[in-house]
């Protein structure tokens, strides 16, 4: 039997993104229904060394936001972290065609939902980590809407300005 692979919802996601940012929009919502449903188990098998690795992503993505540089590679490994633990391979597969997504827009000039917001995303971030790290599983998945929240606004004021 032969490994799954999403390669073939990938293409279809890379096509219908091209046409249109509500494809994005919709699997942003995917995401973070999958994201809070999942982080009871991430909280029960997070370690040591797994909150010091997300917390290396963290300072050099304060460093970065400082300096207004690009965060996108660290707001992906982050995350890459947090649910690598789980040894789902579907999970982070699912989350990979996001995160190509998001890079084909950013450099097809289509948006940039960075600009201004690394300061704001960072300090979300680590709301994540404190909560995960205190083992508070409704302070995390609050922290995990909330940080979904301000970057699907960016998102949906694209949508409004007619960028779709």
């Amino acid at each position: 039997m032969r490994e799954y692979n999403l390669t073939p919802v990938l293409e279809t996601f890379l096509y219908g993104v091209q046409l249109n940012l509500k494809t994005l929009w919709d699997l942003l919502k995917i995401r973070q229904w999958l994201e809070v449903a999942v982080l009871d188990e991430v909280i029960q098998a997070i370690g040591e060394a797994e909150l010091s690795q997300l917390e290396g992503i963290l300072a050099e993505w304060e460093a970065r936001a400082a300096r207004e540089e690009s965060f996108s590679d660290l707001d992906e490994q982050f995350h890459r972290v947090l649910y690598s633990i789980l040894d789902n391979q579907i999970m982070l597969q699912l989350s990979n065609v996001f995160w190509i997504l998001n890079k084909q827009l950013r450099t097809s000039g289509q948006q940039n939902l960075q600009i201004g917001m690394g300061q704001q995303t960072v300090q979300e971030h680590r709301a994540i980590l404190e909560a995960i790290r205190a083992r508070d599983l409704a302070r995390a998945q609050a922290a995990v809407r909330q940080s979904y929240a301000h970057g699907m606004a960016g998102l949906l004021a694209l949508l409004d300005a007619g960028e779709a």
